[in-house]
């Protein structure tokens, strides 16, 4: 039975079951690759038979941003098991590699199989799976997404959604589920937030967003995208910007999360992005916030701070910093 046959309580309770079950196989391959039982290049091989692109792609891989070896271990639990999708009709999957495509596909599911890989090969973070299903098999936008699923690999934290019914989240620890209602302050000076300089890109970051880094309570982050949306829905933070302009709507998933808990997530200017496609050459820098006085605040900042000429005396003197500390040749 294809998932568009099923009322909405068992479509979302049966996506529930496959997301857990899928996020298990990949768990699995790569808690035995850090165990250190099989050895890299073993590994490689393996990923070879089964997808030679695959292995092509994370071997070669030098990006701090790119494909890792966990993506492809988490990527090949998930191909070697077939049994999970007999009852998903016929279906597009789009995960980080190249999509999977079915004749008369008339859904999709879409996901990052580890949000934060950097992280997750450094033991460090919250790298997450994330799955999400959407009722048309392409061109899917954010607000398309009818389902989101994320899980944590070091916490076991979920978070899910179904669009217009609500969101949830279930402790890793003691298993307790709970309503999501975004909560937080509505000025930026009371704000913990997300600012993110990592992957090498501090100077975007800082120079584009440099008033927010005084205006907010607190900062932190460890660029797990997907996990820090997520902890913005139960008040973990209340504010993120990404201004280095490596975030794509790929990064975006828990979108449905978000909404449904009553966060607000828009672009860099305060516009809407629930019409953008959900692809990783889709390129979009955001705000996310607990709620709209907090993105309204940021906007009329970081406009005051351009129209001021700060932004390019900033960007000067931010140049002039890195040239002191640029090699000689």
């Amino acid at each position: 039975m294809g998932y568009r046959k099923l009322e909405t309580g068992e479509l979302f309770e049966r996506f529930l079951i496959d997301s857990r079950n899928i996020f298990s196989l990949a768990y699995a391959k790569i808690e035995v690759y850090k165990s250190g039982e099989t050895k890299q290049e073993d590994w490689l091989r393996e990923m070879k038979s089964l997808d030679s692109e695959l292995a092509t792609t994370v071997s070669s891989q030098t990006y701090l941003k790119g494909k890792h070896i966990v993506d492809g271990l988490a990527t090949l639990g998930i191909k070697q098991e077939s049994d999970l999708r007999r009852d998903f009709g016929s279906y597009n999957l789009f995960l980080e590699e190249e999509p999977h495509r079915m004749d008369g596909a008339e859904c999709a599911f879409l996901g990052d199989q580890v949000d934060g890989s950097t992280n997750m090969e450094r033991g460090v973070g919250n790298p997450s799976f994330v799955f999400v299903y959407a009722e048309k098999p392409d061109e899917i936008t954010l607000d398309d997404i009818r389902f989101a699923f994320v899980k944590s690999y070091t916490t076991f934290d979920e978070y899910f959604a179904c669009k217009g019914r609500g969101a949830w989240y279930v402790n890793g620890r003691n298993h307790r589920i709970e309503s999501l209602k975004c909560y937080g302050p509505t000025e930026l000076k009371d704000a913990v937030t997300y600012l993110r300089p990592g992957y090498g890109l501090a100077r975007k970051q800082i120079v584009d967003g440099y008033p927010l880094f005084f205006a907010v309570k607190d900062i932190r982050a460890f660029d797990n995208t997907c996990a820090e949306l997520c902890e913005l829905t139960r008040g973990s933070a209340h504010f993120i910007g990404e201004f280095r302009g490596v975030s794509d709507t790929q990064n975006l998933l828990p979108y449905p999360i978000l909404k449904e808990a009553g966060a607000v997530i828009t672009s860099t200017y305060g516009l809407g992005i629930g019409d953008l496609r959900v692809d990783k050459t889709v390129p979009c820098d955001f705000i996310a916030a607990s709620n709209m006085a907090l993105v309204d605040e940021a906007v009329k900042l970081l406009t005051k701070y351009e129209r001021s000429g700060l932004k390019e005396k900033i960007s000067g003197v931010t140049d002039e910093v890195i040239s002191l500390i640029a090699p000689k040749k």
